[in-house]
């Protein structure tokens, strides 16, 4: 299924904000909720069970989408997760046909639990799935 994203360049005017919906299938009437009070940039996981639904939803609503990959802090210790989670990402966005060239962004909140070395190697392993699928890689 082929998903309504229309890609362009866009500032944020003063007073939007938006949100991070990683819960499962929001309804459209939520995003459109969302986008009437100005909050229509939706941040949505990835790994989320409802992370196609959401996307739907929120295009649908007029929501501006930008994917990304939600931290877990127990993933943190191996980095060869990294290339696993780097490609689950790629999948996802490739299955609601985000666009090549947008940004995957990673959240890299909870990983005080490893060495720096290792969040490095984990981040630089799954970068380069993102990278080579087309995409550009982001930090949250």
């Amino acid at each position: 299924m082929s998903l309504p994203f229309a890609v362009e360049a866009i500032a944020i005017g003063e007073g939007w904000a938006g949100i991070d919906s990683s819960s499962t299938d929001q309804s459209l009437s939520f995003f459109q909720c969302c986008k009437t009070h100005d909050r229509g940039v939706i941040q949505i996981d990835v790994a989320s069970t409802g992370y196609f639904t959401e996307t739907e939803n929120a295009l649908n609503g007029s929501c501006f989408v930008v994917l990304y990959q939600g931290y877990y802090s127990g993933m943190w210790a191996d980095p060869s997760t990294g290339t696993t989670r780097g490609q689950d990402a790629v999948s996802a966005a490739q299955n609601v046909d985000y666009p090549s060239g947008c940004t995957i962004y990673l959240d890299v909140r909870q990983t005080d639990s490893v060495s720096a070395t290792t969040v490095i190697d984990w981040i630089n392993n799954g970068a380069a799935q993102v990278v080579d699928a087309g995409y550009e890689g982001g930090f949250m």
